[in-house]
Protein backbone atom coordinates (compact mmCIF):
# COMPACT_ATOMS: atom_id res chain seq x y z
CA UNK A 1 0.00 0.00 0.00
CA UNK A 2 1.06 3.58 -0.61
CA UNK A 3 2.61 5.37 2.34
CA UNK A 4 1.25 8.61 3.72
CA UNK A 5 -1.51 9.80 5.99
CA UNK A 6 -4.27 9.76 3.36
CA UNK A 7 -3.62 6.13 2.48
CA UNK A 8 -3.50 5.17 6.15
CA UNK A 9 -6.85 6.84 6.89
CA UNK A 10 -8.47 5.22 3.85
CA UNK A 11 -7.29 1.76 4.90
CA UNK A 12 -8.27 2.41 8.51
CA UNK A 13 -11.88 3.12 7.46
CA UNK A 14 -11.85 0.04 5.27
CA UNK A 15 -10.85 -2.21 8.17
CA UNK A 16 -13.39 -0.55 10.47
CA UNK A 17 -16.14 -1.24 7.91
CA UNK A 18 -15.08 -4.84 7.29
CA UNK A 19 -14.86 -6.49 10.68
CA UNK A 20 -15.18 -9.87 8.95
CA UNK A 21 -11.71 -9.58 7.37
CA UNK A 22 -9.11 -11.90 8.89
CA UNK A 23 -6.76 -10.58 11.53
CA UNK A 24 -3.83 -11.70 9.38
CA UNK A 25 -4.67 -9.14 6.68
CA UNK A 26 -4.97 -6.38 9.25
CA UNK A 27 -1.72 -7.45 10.93
CA UNK A 28 0.11 -7.21 7.60
CA UNK A 29 -1.05 -3.58 7.23
CA UNK A 30 -0.56 -2.60 10.86
CA UNK A 31 3.13 -1.49 10.65
CA UNK A 32 2.33 0.89 7.77
CA UNK A 33 -0.83 2.14 9.48
CA UNK A 34 1.01 2.84 12.73
CA UNK A 35 3.78 4.76 10.93
CA UNK A 36 1.48 6.93 8.84
CA UNK A 37 -1.73 7.44 10.83
CA UNK A 38 -2.18 10.97 12.19
CA UNK A 39 -1.35 11.27 15.88
CA UNK A 40 -4.95 12.27 16.63
CA UNK A 41 -6.28 8.97 15.26
CA UNK A 42 -3.75 6.60 16.80
CA UNK A 43 -6.08 5.86 19.72
CA UNK A 44 -8.72 4.64 17.27
CA UNK A 45 -6.09 2.48 15.57
CA UNK A 46 -5.06 0.94 18.89
CA UNK A 47 -8.70 0.20 19.72
CA UNK A 48 -9.15 -1.46 16.32
CA UNK A 49 -5.95 -3.48 16.87
CA UNK A 50 -7.28 -4.65 20.24
CA UNK A 51 -10.36 -6.05 18.48
CA UNK A 52 -8.62 -7.47 15.40
CA UNK A 53 -5.53 -9.04 16.94
CA UNK A 54 -7.49 -11.18 19.37
CA UNK A 55 -5.62 -13.12 22.05
CA UNK A 56 -3.24 -15.37 20.06
CA UNK A 57 0.28 -14.73 21.43
CA UNK A 58 1.88 -14.73 17.99
CA UNK A 59 -0.56 -12.16 16.61
CA UNK A 60 -0.29 -10.04 19.75
CA UNK A 61 3.50 -10.03 19.54
CA UNK A 62 3.51 -9.08 15.86
CA UNK A 63 0.92 -6.34 16.26
CA UNK A 64 2.20 -4.80 19.46
CA UNK A 65 5.77 -4.81 18.16
CA UNK A 66 4.59 -2.75 15.16
CA UNK A 67 2.73 -0.31 17.41
CA UNK A 68 5.65 0.14 19.81
CA UNK A 69 8.10 0.63 16.97
CA UNK A 70 5.92 3.32 15.40
CA UNK A 71 5.46 5.17 18.70
CA UNK A 72 9.19 5.09 19.35
CA UNK A 73 10.09 6.25 15.84
CA UNK A 74 7.56 9.09 15.95
CA UNK A 75 8.29 10.15 19.52
CA UNK A 76 4.63 9.82 20.53
CA UNK A 77 3.83 8.71 24.09
CA UNK A 78 1.46 5.74 24.53
CA UNK A 79 -2.18 6.71 24.97
CA UNK A 80 -4.92 5.49 27.28
CA UNK A 81 -5.90 2.49 25.15
CA UNK A 82 -2.40 1.03 25.06
CA UNK A 83 -1.81 1.76 28.74
CA UNK A 84 -4.99 -0.09 29.70
CA UNK A 85 -4.35 -2.93 27.26
CA UNK A 86 -0.62 -3.31 27.97
CA UNK A 87 -0.65 -5.30 31.25
CA UNK A 88 -3.08 -7.82 29.75
CA UNK A 89 -0.86 -8.29 26.70
CA UNK A 90 2.31 -8.64 28.76
CA UNK A 91 0.72 -11.29 30.94
CA UNK A 92 -0.47 -13.22 27.88
CA UNK A 93 2.93 -13.08 26.17
CA UNK A 94 4.89 -14.10 29.26
CA UNK A 95 2.58 -16.94 30.27
CA UNK A 96 2.28 -18.30 26.73
CA UNK A 97 5.94 -18.35 25.93
CA UNK A 98 8.06 -18.50 29.02
CA UNK A 99 11.27 -20.33 28.10
CA UNK A 100 11.41 -23.89 29.35
CA UNK A 101 13.98 -24.81 31.96
CA UNK A 102 15.75 -26.94 29.38
CA UNK A 103 17.77 -25.28 26.62
CA UNK A 104 15.90 -24.74 23.34
CA UNK A 105 16.80 -23.98 19.76
CA UNK A 106 15.73 -20.51 18.58
CA UNK A 107 14.71 -19.34 15.13
CA UNK A 108 15.59 -15.94 13.67
CA UNK A 109 14.66 -14.51 10.27
CA UNK A 110 17.00 -14.20 7.33
CA UNK A 111 17.14 -10.93 5.38
CA UNK A 112 13.75 -10.06 3.97
CA UNK A 113 11.88 -12.83 5.78
CA UNK A 114 8.73 -12.15 7.75
CA UNK A 115 9.40 -12.27 11.46
CA UNK A 116 6.36 -14.46 12.08
CA UNK A 117 7.20 -17.04 9.44
CA UNK A 118 9.03 -19.91 11.14
CA UNK A 119 10.07 -22.52 8.55
CA UNK A 120 11.13 -25.27 10.95
CA UNK A 121 9.12 -28.40 11.77
CA UNK A 122 9.75 -32.06 12.59
CA UNK A 123 9.29 -34.68 9.86
CA UNK A 124 10.48 -38.25 9.27
CA UNK A 125 13.05 -38.92 6.57
CA UNK A 126 15.24 -41.78 5.43
CA UNK A 127 18.98 -41.97 6.03
CA UNK A 128 21.67 -43.51 3.85
CA UNK A 129 22.22 -46.30 6.42
CA UNK A 130 18.62 -47.47 5.98
CA UNK A 131 17.25 -45.98 9.20
CA UNK A 132 14.36 -43.51 9.45
CA UNK A 133 14.59 -40.61 11.89
CA UNK A 134 12.78 -37.47 13.00
CA UNK A 135 14.46 -34.55 11.21
CA UNK A 136 14.33 -30.85 11.90
CA UNK A 137 13.31 -29.68 8.44
CA UNK A 138 12.43 -26.52 6.53
CA UNK A 139 10.29 -28.51 4.07
CA UNK A 140 6.89 -29.14 5.76
CA UNK A 141 5.82 -25.50 6.15
CA UNK A 142 6.65 -24.48 2.60
CA UNK A 143 9.98 -24.22 0.82
CA UNK A 144 9.74 -20.45 0.31
CA UNK A 145 10.06 -19.78 4.02
CA UNK A 146 13.54 -19.02 5.33
CA UNK A 147 15.23 -18.76 8.70
CA UNK A 148 18.24 -19.63 10.82
CA UNK A 149 17.80 -22.12 13.65
CA UNK A 150 20.41 -21.76 16.41
CA UNK A 151 21.18 -24.28 19.12
CA UNK A 152 22.02 -23.50 22.73
CA UNK A 153 25.75 -23.36 23.51
CA UNK A 154 27.38 -26.72 24.22
CA UNK A 155 30.85 -28.05 24.98
CA UNK A 156 32.46 -29.27 21.77
CA UNK A 157 33.34 -32.98 21.66
CA UNK A 158 36.33 -34.37 19.76
CA UNK A 159 34.05 -35.60 16.98
CA UNK A 160 30.51 -34.62 15.98
CA UNK A 161 28.41 -36.56 13.47
CA UNK A 162 24.91 -35.96 12.12
CA UNK A 163 22.74 -36.73 9.09
CA UNK A 164 21.93 -34.03 6.56
CA UNK A 165 19.64 -33.98 3.52
CA UNK A 166 18.07 -31.34 1.32
CA UNK A 167 18.74 -29.05 -1.63
CA UNK A 168 19.94 -25.56 -2.49
CA UNK A 169 18.46 -24.94 -5.91
CA UNK A 170 17.39 -27.04 -8.87
CA UNK A 171 19.64 -30.08 -9.52
CA UNK A 172 20.75 -28.79 -12.91
CA UNK A 173 21.75 -25.38 -11.52
CA UNK A 174 24.81 -24.49 -9.42
CA UNK A 175 24.14 -24.45 -5.69
CA UNK A 176 22.87 -21.07 -4.50
CA UNK A 177 25.03 -21.36 -1.36
CA UNK A 178 22.16 -20.11 0.79
CA UNK A 179 21.43 -23.36 2.63
CA UNK A 180 24.00 -24.77 5.06
CA UNK A 181 24.72 -25.96 8.57
CA UNK A 182 27.51 -24.29 10.51
CA UNK A 183 29.35 -24.80 13.76
CA UNK A 184 30.30 -21.47 15.37
CA UNK A 185 32.47 -20.57 18.32
CA UNK A 186 29.99 -19.40 20.98
CA UNK A 187 32.35 -16.64 22.15
CA UNK A 188 33.76 -15.16 18.94
CA UNK A 189 31.00 -16.33 16.55
CA UNK A 190 33.72 -17.52 14.17
CA UNK A 191 32.68 -20.31 11.78
CA UNK A 192 34.55 -23.48 12.79
CA UNK A 193 32.94 -25.99 10.39
CA UNK A 194 30.38 -25.86 7.60
CA UNK A 195 28.46 -28.36 5.46
CA UNK A 196 26.08 -27.91 2.54
CA UNK A 197 23.03 -30.12 1.88
CA UNK A 198 23.89 -33.10 -0.35
CA UNK A 199 21.15 -32.15 -2.84
CA UNK A 200 19.43 -35.43 -2.11
CA UNK A 201 16.23 -36.40 -0.29
CA UNK A 202 18.09 -39.22 1.47
CA UNK A 203 20.21 -38.00 4.36
CA UNK A 204 23.97 -38.45 4.26
CA UNK A 205 26.17 -38.74 7.33
CA UNK A 206 28.49 -35.80 8.04
CA UNK A 207 31.46 -36.15 10.37
CA UNK A 208 33.38 -33.20 11.81
CA UNK A 209 36.75 -33.79 13.44
CA UNK A 210 36.83 -31.22 16.24
CA UNK A 211 40.08 -32.23 17.94
CA UNK A 212 41.42 -28.68 17.46
CA UNK A 213 38.40 -27.15 19.22
CA UNK A 214 37.33 -29.82 21.72
CA UNK A 215 36.37 -28.37 25.09
CA UNK A 216 35.41 -24.95 23.69
CA UNK A 217 31.84 -23.65 23.72
CA UNK A 218 30.05 -23.83 20.38
CA UNK A 219 26.64 -23.49 18.74
CA UNK A 220 25.04 -25.10 15.70
CA UNK A 221 23.29 -22.93 13.11
CA UNK A 222 20.99 -24.43 10.48
CA UNK A 223 20.23 -21.86 7.78
CA UNK A 224 17.65 -22.02 5.00
CA UNK A 225 18.13 -18.86 2.98
CA UNK A 226 16.72 -20.17 -0.31
CA UNK A 227 13.34 -18.62 -1.18
CA UNK A 228 12.65 -20.94 -4.10
CA UNK A 229 9.41 -22.91 -4.36
CA UNK A 230 11.20 -26.22 -5.04
CA UNK A 231 14.56 -27.79 -4.15
CA UNK A 232 14.92 -25.11 -1.47
CA UNK A 233 15.04 -26.91 1.88
CA UNK A 234 17.33 -28.83 4.22
CA UNK A 235 16.88 -31.13 7.21
CA UNK A 236 19.14 -32.33 10.04
CA UNK A 237 18.94 -35.20 12.55
CA UNK A 238 20.83 -37.79 14.64
CA UNK A 239 23.52 -35.71 16.30
CA UNK A 240 26.12 -37.92 17.99
CA UNK A 241 27.14 -37.75 20.74
CA UNK A 242 23.55 -37.22 21.90
CA UNK A 243 24.11 -34.01 23.82
CA UNK A 244 21.06 -32.55 25.62
CA UNK A 245 21.68 -29.15 23.98
CA UNK A 246 21.35 -30.73 20.52
CA UNK A 247 18.05 -32.51 21.17
CA UNK A 248 15.78 -31.52 18.28
CA UNK A 249 12.23 -30.34 18.88
CA UNK A 250 10.07 -27.77 17.15
CA UNK A 251 11.34 -24.44 18.50
CA UNK A 252 8.92 -22.30 20.46
CA UNK A 253 8.57 -18.82 19.02
CA UNK A 254 9.34 -17.34 22.42
CA UNK A 255 12.07 -14.88 21.51
CA UNK A 256 9.96 -12.26 19.77
CA UNK A 257 7.12 -12.61 22.23
CA UNK A 258 9.47 -12.10 25.14
CA UNK A 259 11.12 -9.09 23.50
CA UNK A 260 7.73 -7.49 22.82
CA UNK A 261 6.65 -8.12 26.42
CA UNK A 262 9.86 -6.53 27.73
CA UNK A 263 9.48 -3.53 25.42
CA UNK A 264 5.88 -3.03 26.59
CA UNK A 265 6.95 -3.14 30.23
CA UNK A 266 9.65 -0.54 29.56
CA UNK A 267 7.50 1.75 27.39
CA UNK A 268 4.47 1.69 29.67
CA UNK A 269 6.59 1.65 32.86
CA UNK A 270 4.64 -1.35 34.15
CA UNK A 271 5.37 -2.71 37.60
CA UNK A 272 5.14 -6.21 39.04
CA UNK A 273 7.06 -7.95 36.24
CA UNK A 274 10.57 -7.64 37.67
CA UNK A 275 10.93 -11.38 38.51
CA UNK A 276 10.02 -12.37 34.94
CA UNK A 277 12.39 -9.78 33.46
CA UNK A 278 15.22 -10.90 35.75
CA UNK A 279 14.73 -14.50 34.66
CA UNK A 280 14.84 -13.50 30.98
CA UNK A 281 17.88 -11.26 31.36
CA UNK A 282 20.05 -13.67 33.31
CA UNK A 283 19.11 -17.12 31.95
CA UNK A 284 22.09 -18.27 29.89
CA UNK A 285 20.00 -20.36 27.45
CA UNK A 286 17.92 -17.33 26.41
CA UNK A 287 19.02 -15.61 23.18
CA UNK A 288 21.01 -12.37 23.37
CA UNK A 289 18.32 -10.11 21.85
CA UNK A 290 15.71 -11.24 24.36
CA UNK A 291 18.13 -10.88 27.27
CA UNK A 292 19.03 -7.36 26.10
CA UNK A 293 15.37 -6.35 25.81
CA UNK A 294 14.78 -7.60 29.35
CA UNK A 295 17.86 -5.72 30.58
CA UNK A 296 16.62 -2.46 29.05
CA UNK A 297 13.25 -2.96 30.74
CA UNK A 298 14.92 -3.61 34.10
CA UNK A 299 17.05 -0.49 33.70
CA UNK A 300 13.95 1.50 32.83
CA UNK A 301 12.38 0.46 36.13
CA UNK A 302 14.53 -0.12 39.21
CA UNK A 303 17.86 0.74 37.60
CA UNK A 304 19.70 1.01 40.90
CA UNK A 305 18.93 -2.64 41.70
CA UNK A 306 19.46 -4.17 38.24
CA UNK A 307 22.43 -2.11 37.05
CA UNK A 308 25.12 -4.01 39.03
CA UNK A 309 23.95 -7.36 37.62
CA UNK A 310 23.92 -6.07 34.05
CA UNK A 311 27.31 -4.39 34.52
CA UNK A 312 28.71 -7.70 35.81
CA UNK A 313 27.78 -9.37 32.50
CA UNK A 314 29.46 -6.57 30.53
CA UNK A 315 32.66 -7.16 32.52
CA UNK A 316 32.45 -10.99 32.37
CA UNK A 317 35.12 -12.18 29.93
CA UNK A 318 33.47 -15.62 29.87
CA UNK A 319 30.14 -14.20 28.65
CA UNK A 320 29.41 -14.27 24.89
CA UNK A 321 30.80 -11.19 23.16
CA UNK A 322 27.46 -10.39 21.50
CA UNK A 323 25.69 -10.38 24.86
CA UNK A 324 28.33 -8.14 26.44
CA UNK A 325 27.97 -5.68 23.56
CA UNK A 326 24.17 -5.56 23.81
CA UNK A 327 24.20 -5.17 27.59
CA UNK A 328 26.73 -2.33 27.26
CA UNK A 329 24.44 -0.52 24.82
CA UNK A 330 21.55 -0.94 27.26
CA UNK A 331 23.66 0.47 30.09
CA UNK A 332 24.86 3.40 27.98
CA UNK A 333 21.28 4.43 27.22
CA UNK A 334 20.75 5.27 30.90
CA UNK A 335 23.58 7.86 30.86
CA UNK A 336 24.00 7.26 34.59
CA UNK A 337 27.49 7.77 36.07
CA UNK A 338 27.55 4.21 37.42
CA UNK A 339 26.62 2.69 34.04
CA UNK A 340 29.19 4.75 32.17
CA UNK A 341 31.85 3.84 34.74
CA UNK A 342 31.01 0.14 34.39
CA UNK A 343 31.47 0.21 30.61
CA UNK A 344 34.71 2.18 30.91
CA UNK A 345 36.09 -0.31 33.41
CA UNK A 346 35.12 -3.28 31.26
CA UNK A 347 37.17 -1.90 28.36
CA UNK A 348 40.46 -2.67 30.10
CA UNK A 349 40.34 -6.45 29.57
CA UNK A 350 38.03 -6.62 26.56
CA UNK A 351 39.31 -7.75 23.14
CA UNK A 352 39.81 -4.99 20.59
CA UNK A 353 36.56 -5.72 18.77
CA UNK A 354 34.58 -5.36 21.99
CA UNK A 355 36.53 -2.26 22.96
CA UNK A 356 35.34 -0.67 19.74
CA UNK A 357 31.74 -1.61 20.54
CA UNK A 358 32.03 -0.27 24.09
CA UNK A 359 33.59 2.95 22.81
CA UNK A 360 30.76 3.43 20.29
CA UNK A 361 28.20 2.91 23.06
CA UNK A 362 29.89 5.51 25.26
CA UNK A 363 30.17 8.04 22.43
CA UNK A 364 26.38 8.18 22.11
CA UNK A 365 26.18 10.85 24.83
CA UNK A 366 28.34 13.70 26.12
CA UNK A 367 28.75 11.99 29.50
CA UNK A 368 29.87 8.77 27.87
CA UNK A 369 32.18 10.53 25.43
CA UNK A 370 33.94 12.29 28.32
CA UNK A 371 34.31 8.95 30.11
CA UNK A 372 35.84 7.38 26.99
CA UNK A 373 38.45 10.12 26.68
CA UNK A 374 39.22 9.81 30.39
CA UNK A 375 39.61 6.03 30.00
CA UNK A 376 42.09 6.59 27.16
CA UNK A 377 43.97 9.14 29.26
CA UNK A 378 44.11 6.81 32.26
CA UNK A 379 45.20 3.82 30.19
CA UNK A 380 41.95 1.90 30.74
CA UNK A 381 41.23 2.04 27.01
CA UNK A 382 43.70 2.07 24.11
CA UNK A 383 44.26 5.41 22.43
CA UNK A 384 44.24 3.52 19.12
CA UNK A 385 40.45 3.63 19.36
CA UNK A 386 40.66 7.35 18.61
CA UNK A 387 42.00 6.60 15.14
CA UNK A 388 38.58 5.20 14.23
CA UNK A 389 37.11 8.05 12.19
CA UNK A 390 33.44 7.12 12.70
CA UNK A 391 34.05 7.07 16.47
CA UNK A 392 35.75 10.48 16.34
CA UNK A 393 32.80 11.84 14.35
CA UNK A 394 30.48 10.72 17.16
CA UNK A 395 32.71 12.40 19.73
CA UNK A 396 32.62 15.63 17.74
CA UNK A 397 28.83 15.50 17.61
CA UNK A 398 28.80 15.20 21.42
CA UNK A 399 30.38 18.70 21.60
CA UNK A 400 33.36 17.75 23.74
CA UNK A 401 35.48 20.79 24.55
CA UNK A 402 39.03 20.90 23.10
CA UNK A 403 38.38 17.53 21.45
CA UNK A 404 40.95 17.89 18.67
CA UNK A 405 43.68 18.90 21.09
CA UNK A 406 42.85 16.07 23.48
CA UNK A 407 42.87 13.46 20.72
CA UNK A 408 46.11 14.85 19.32
CA UNK A 409 47.75 14.60 22.76
CA UNK A 410 46.55 11.01 23.27
CA UNK A 411 47.64 9.81 19.83
CA UNK A 412 50.86 11.82 19.38
CA UNK A 413 53.15 8.89 20.10
CA UNK A 414 51.19 6.31 18.12
CA UNK A 415 52.33 5.24 14.68
CA UNK A 416 50.30 6.99 11.97
CA UNK A 417 47.13 5.05 11.26
CA UNK A 418 47.68 5.16 7.53
CA UNK A 419 51.18 3.78 7.94
CA UNK A 420 49.78 0.77 9.78
CA UNK A 421 47.11 0.24 7.17
CA UNK A 422 49.64 0.69 4.38
CA UNK A 423 51.77 -1.99 6.03
CA UNK A 424 48.79 -4.34 6.34
CA UNK A 425 47.68 -3.72 2.76
CA UNK A 426 51.22 -4.31 1.49
CA UNK A 427 51.55 -7.53 3.49
CA UNK A 428 48.21 -8.89 2.27
CA UNK A 429 49.03 -7.88 -1.28
CA UNK A 430 52.38 -9.67 -1.12
CA UNK A 431 50.71 -12.80 0.31
CA UNK A 432 48.06 -12.93 -2.42
CA UNK A 433 48.70 -15.87 -4.75
CA UNK A 434 46.01 -16.24 -7.45
CA UNK A 435 47.11 -19.81 -8.19
CA UNK A 436 46.27 -20.92 -4.63
CA UNK A 437 43.15 -18.81 -4.07
CA UNK A 438 39.66 -20.15 -4.84
CA UNK A 439 37.03 -17.92 -6.42
CA UNK A 440 34.38 -20.49 -5.43
CA UNK A 441 35.33 -20.23 -1.78
CA UNK A 442 35.60 -16.46 -2.19
CA UNK A 443 31.96 -16.31 -3.27
CA UNK A 444 31.02 -17.71 0.13
CA UNK A 445 33.30 -15.18 1.87
CA UNK A 446 31.51 -12.43 -0.07
CA UNK A 447 28.07 -13.71 0.98
CA UNK A 448 29.07 -13.88 4.65
CA UNK A 449 30.85 -10.53 4.87
CA UNK A 450 29.81 -8.25 2.01
CA UNK A 451 26.46 -9.21 0.48
CA UNK A 452 24.41 -7.55 3.20
CA UNK A 453 25.45 -4.18 1.68
CA UNK A 454 26.83 -4.89 -1.81
CA UNK A 455 25.33 -6.62 -4.85
CA UNK A 456 26.97 -8.42 -7.74
CA UNK A 457 24.89 -9.48 -10.75
CA UNK A 458 21.74 -8.44 -8.93
CA UNK A 459 22.35 -10.58 -5.84
CA UNK A 460 23.02 -8.87 -2.52
CA UNK A 461 22.13 -5.66 -0.70
CA UNK A 462 21.70 -2.17 -2.08
CA UNK A 463 23.16 -0.22 0.85
CA UNK A 464 26.64 0.20 -0.65
CA UNK A 465 27.87 0.54 -4.25
CA UNK A 466 27.02 -2.38 -6.54
CA UNK A 467 30.19 -4.22 -7.55
CA UNK A 468 29.63 -5.47 -11.11
CA UNK A 469 32.89 -5.03 -13.01
CA UNK A 470 34.84 -4.44 -9.80
CA UNK A 471 37.83 -6.38 -11.15
CA UNK A 472 38.75 -3.30 -13.17
CA UNK A 473 40.16 -1.72 -10.00
CA UNK A 474 42.91 -4.33 -9.66
CA UNK A 475 44.04 -6.18 -6.56
CA UNK A 476 45.90 -3.28 -4.90
CA UNK A 477 42.88 -0.92 -5.01
CA UNK A 478 40.55 -3.74 -3.95
CA UNK A 479 42.72 -4.36 -0.90
CA UNK A 480 42.61 -0.65 -0.07
CA UNK A 481 38.82 -0.61 -0.40
CA UNK A 482 38.40 -3.67 1.82
CA UNK A 483 41.00 -2.94 4.50
CA UNK A 484 40.79 0.88 4.57
CA UNK A 485 37.23 1.78 3.47
CA UNK A 486 37.64 5.40 4.61
CA UNK A 487 40.48 6.05 2.15
CA UNK A 488 38.23 6.69 -0.86
CA UNK A 489 34.60 7.40 0.04
CA UNK A 490 32.08 8.37 -2.62
CA UNK A 491 29.96 11.30 -1.40
CA UNK A 492 26.80 9.29 -2.03
CA UNK A 493 27.92 6.75 0.57
CA UNK A 494 29.26 9.01 3.32
CA UNK A 495 27.91 8.50 6.82
CA UNK A 496 25.93 11.23 8.55
CA UNK A 497 26.18 11.99 12.29
CA UNK A 498 23.01 13.47 13.75
CA UNK A 499 22.51 15.15 17.13
CA UNK A 500 18.97 15.11 18.56
CA UNK A 501 17.25 17.52 20.91
CA UNK A 502 17.57 15.05 23.81
CA UNK A 503 21.35 15.02 23.38
CA UNK A 504 21.56 11.55 21.84
CA UNK A 505 23.78 10.99 18.81
CA UNK A 506 22.84 8.65 15.97
CA UNK A 507 24.84 7.85 12.87
CA UNK A 508 24.17 6.09 9.59
CA UNK A 509 23.81 6.40 5.84
CA UNK A 510 20.80 8.51 4.77
CA UNK A 511 18.46 6.37 2.71
CA UNK A 512 15.34 8.47 2.17
CA UNK A 513 12.81 10.79 3.78
CA UNK A 514 9.27 9.64 4.50
CA UNK A 515 7.12 12.58 5.49
CA UNK A 516 8.47 13.94 8.76
CA UNK A 517 11.06 11.20 9.19
CA UNK A 518 14.60 10.63 7.97
CA UNK A 519 15.57 6.98 7.49
CA UNK A 520 19.18 5.98 8.20
CA UNK A 521 20.83 2.61 7.68
CA UNK A 522 23.65 1.08 9.71
CA UNK A 523 26.42 -1.31 8.66
CA UNK A 524 24.08 -4.31 9.13
CA UNK A 525 21.54 -2.70 6.74
CA UNK A 526 19.15 -2.14 9.65
CA UNK A 527 17.08 1.04 9.33
CA UNK A 528 16.52 3.70 12.00
CA UNK A 529 13.91 6.42 11.75
CA UNK A 530 14.60 9.90 13.07
CA UNK A 531 11.99 12.63 13.35
CA UNK A 532 13.39 15.53 11.33
CA UNK A 533 12.01 18.10 13.76
CA UNK A 534 14.08 16.51 16.55
CA UNK A 535 17.39 17.07 14.71
CA UNK A 536 19.54 19.89 16.08
CA UNK A 537 22.60 19.17 13.94
CA UNK A 538 23.30 16.99 10.91
CA UNK A 539 26.83 16.58 9.65
CA UNK A 540 28.09 14.69 6.64
CA UNK A 541 31.36 12.95 7.49
CA UNK A 542 34.15 11.77 5.26
CA UNK A 543 33.80 8.22 6.54
CA UNK A 544 32.21 5.16 5.04
CA UNK A 545 29.51 3.08 6.69
CA UNK A 546 31.68 0.06 5.89
CA UNK A 547 33.51 -1.03 9.06
CA UNK A 548 37.31 -0.59 9.03
CA UNK A 549 37.83 -3.98 10.71
CA UNK A 550 37.95 -6.47 7.87
CA UNK A 551 41.69 -6.81 8.35
CA UNK A 552 40.83 -8.51 11.65
CA UNK A 553 37.52 -10.12 10.71
CA UNK A 554 38.55 -11.86 7.48
CA UNK A 555 41.49 -14.29 7.88
CA UNK A 556 44.30 -13.95 5.29
CA UNK A 557 43.38 -17.17 3.47
CA UNK A 558 39.73 -16.09 3.15
CA UNK A 559 40.81 -12.62 2.00
CA UNK A 560 42.83 -14.25 -0.79
CA UNK A 561 39.75 -16.22 -1.86
CA UNK A 562 37.63 -13.05 -1.74
CA UNK A 563 40.12 -11.24 -3.97
CA UNK A 564 40.05 -14.12 -6.45
CA UNK A 565 36.25 -13.91 -6.56
CA UNK A 566 36.17 -10.12 -7.05
CA UNK A 567 38.94 -10.17 -9.66
CA UNK A 568 36.76 -12.55 -11.67
CA UNK A 569 34.07 -9.87 -12.03
CA UNK A 570 35.41 -8.22 -15.19
CA UNK A 571 33.98 -4.94 -16.51
CA UNK A 572 31.50 -5.32 -19.33
CA UNK A 573 32.37 -4.17 -22.81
Amino acid sequence: AASGEASAEFRMKFFENHEDLSGAIFTAHLPSLARNMSAEKLEALFALAQRKLGTTPEDLATGLDALLTALNQRGIPPGATLRAWGPQVVTALLSAGEPASAAVWTNSPTDGAQLSANPWAIEERKCADGKTAAFMSSFPRGEKLTGTLRSPAFTLPKTLTFFLCGHDGKPADPAAKTNFIRLRDAQSNAVLREAAPPRNDVAKQITWDLADSAGKSGVIEITDGNTGSAFAWLAVARFEPELPELKLAEPPNTSRRMQTAADLIRTLKLTGFEPALTKLAFTSTTDADTRAAAARALLGGNAEKSQPQIAAVVADTAAPALLREKFALALAETKSPAAIAAISTAMRDAPHRLQQSFATALAGSREGAEALLTACTDGKAPATLLRNKPLVDRLKAAKISDLDARIAKLTVNLPPANAELDKLIAARGKAFDPTKASAARGADVFVRNCAVCHAIEGKGGALGPQLDGIAGRGSERLLEDILDPNRNVDRAFRMNVITLKNGNVVAGLPRREEGAQLILADAAAQETRVTIADITERKETETSLMPPTFGEVIPPAELNDLLAFLLGKKPGK
